[in-house]
């Protein structure tokens, strides 16, 4: 009987090592999983940002003529300036629309980006190509006069906030991760 006793004992304790391991790689596999998709949205927030930054800068740059900035909405911009330092005036705009159906997550949208494109086109971003995927779930464009007043007028624009808000593609533990930027650009280039 004590027989038994020492190999039912024994069964239970190796099976409580065994689920130790187990549970030891399962926290494991998550945290890497959790690093990864923390990896990822920053790198798609850095991406978002640098250009956002570098193209908002190049506002008015090389513009003789007219406004900088031909439309200032929450969700869409449209700006002139010398994006290359070619000499040419290019026409920027930037329009958060468009739902991403290939991941999981329902609040994942485009980030179209387009240069030289006729107005008109440019308002629904729609047969102009792909989009960018960066996983932004919230933009918004506020726009501030020199005396720091928010504007939607063209004309009256010096700074522009920008606000991001990137989600991880796919939920871990049934949320999906966040991480945000809140950054102001005043482009050199225009009057103040």
């Amino acid at each position: 009987m004590s027989a038994h006793l020492d190999i039912v004992g024994s069964i239970i304790i190796a099976g409580m090592l065994l689920f130790g391991i187990a549970q030891y790689h399962a926290d494991r596999q998550a945290a890497l999983v959790n690093v990864s998709s923390q990896s990822s949205n920053q790198q798609y927030l850095e991406s978002a940002t640098s250009l956002l930054m570098f193209d908002l800068r190049k506002a008015g740059y090389r513009v003789q003529s007219g406004n900088a900035f031909l439309v200032c909405e929450p969700t869409r911009v449209v700006f002139r300036g010398d994006l290359e330092n070619d000499g040419k005036v290019d026409t920027v705009t930037y329009i958060w629309r468009g739902a991403v159906t290939y991941t999981p997550n329902p609040r994942d949208t485009l980030l179209w980006r387009l240069v030289n494109v006729p107005a008109a086109m440019s308002m629904t971003g729609s047969s102009l190509g792909r989009g960018s995927d960066l996983g932004i779930v919230g933009l918004r464009f506020r726009y501030y006069t020199s005396t720091g007043a928010e504007t939607t007028t063209p004309s009256a624009v010096r700074t522009v906030r920008v606000t991001l808000q990137i989600q991880s593609r796919y939920p871990i533990g049934g949320e999906y991760q966040e991480i945000s930027s809140d950054f102001r650009v005043t482009p050199k280039n225009i009057g103040l």
